[in-house]
């Protein structure tokens, strides 16, 4: 399961992914590396999310499924991408994509200068900002927002909660009848394939038709099962998101700052949770005016004496191989 998961993120190829499993402990029969065609076979496999392919023909198995079918089909379309290299990514900043050039409006740039964060803008289009902004400084500036959004009568939020409970009784009755329903036409399912097996053997049906029912009778059950597959998810979350938006807006600050928001030190963003992702979405709106108040990012060091140059936006900028102390 965690093969399929790992690789439905798509920061893995077949080859980075066999050398990840085989940390994590998979080995083959002779205890020796898992080949990259092997495992791209286990990942092509129907099998772990409860089907069996035989002839080609996918069919509904026995045995209880591993994975999900959604899993299992995000795979399948990053096996088929015509991408050979992983869509990887290995920086990720906070304010990606969030804030743009008050003079351009060209979307600001983030690089990691130092251990710390700064923005500057791209420079795409014609313009005369070369400033670049420490992402602390827009936390100073954007944290202060936060208090504008949150409600004033924070029994607005248990009121919610009272309105979700409201809600999930009415849901649960109409999913419990809906389930009901699928139950009673697999049942149904069932029993025309029994009484068309003993029609067949009877001699009632001829070979042609009883292949056409029986593969038809065999999709119809199919689709059911995956309907009741699906009802076992949670419906309420379009219900849940809306409170955790609301209950967002009253703790933001809080759960920005939270351990479970911070960067660790590849600045890599390891939140977890709904109230999380949706503080990081790139719905968050932020003002242009952030990139007015700017810092830049200085050098301690001097360079060495024969530093060599590199051209970048327009600007040259002094390199050195190796940084002396000043």
């Amino acid at each position: 399961r965690e093969m399929f998961e790992l690789y439905s993120t798509g920061n893995h190829s077949t080859l980075s992914l066999v050398k990840e499993m085989y940390k994590k402990g998979l080995r083959n029969r002779t205890g020796r590396t898992v080949g990259k065609s092997r495992l791209h076979e286990m990942l092509s496999d129907p099998f772990y999310c409860g089907n069996i392919r035989w002839k080609n023909v996918v069919t509904k198995g026995s045995q209880n499924p591993i994975i999900t079918r959604q899993i299992f089909e995000k795979v399948q379309l990053i096996l088929g991408r015509k991408l050979k290299n992983p869509q990887y990514r290995k920086h990720l900043p906070v304010f990606k994509a969030k804030l743009r050039c008050i003079e351009c409006e060209g979307t600001i740039t983030w690089e990691t200068q130092k251990g710390h964060w700064y923005g500057h803008c791209n420079h795409h289009r014609a313009c005369n900002q070369k400033k670049w902004v420490r992402q602390e400084k827009v936390e100073e500036q954007l944290f202060p927002l936060f208090d504008r959004v949150a409600p004033k009568n924070k029994r607005v939020l248990q009121w919610l909660k009272e309105a979700l409970k409201e809600v999930h009784t009415t849901e649960s009755t109409v999913h419990t009848e809906r389930r009901e329903e699928i139950a009673r036409s697999i049942a149904l399912a069932d029993k025309r394939m029994e009484r068309l097996y003993v029609d067949k053997l009877d001699g009632v049906v001829d070979n042609a038709l009883y292949q056409k029912v029986n593969e038809d009778t065999k999709k119809e059950k199919a689709a059911l099962l995956e309907a009741q597959e699906g009802l076992n998810e949670d419906q309420s979350a379009y219900y849940e998101a809306g409170y955790a938006i609301h209950e967002l807006a009253a703790e933001a600050q809080a759960i920005y700052e939270s351990p479970k928001a911070t960067l660790n030190k590849n600045f890599e963003p390891r939140q977890k949770g709904a109230k999380c992702d949706i503080l990081r979405s790139p719905f968050v709106m932020t003002p242009t005016e952030l990139v007015g108040e700017s810092l830049e990012p200085r050098n301690k060091f001097r360079t060495s004496k024969n530093p060599f140059f590199n051209v970048r936006f327009g600007n040259l900028d002094a390199k050195s191989g190796t940084l002396l102390p000043g």
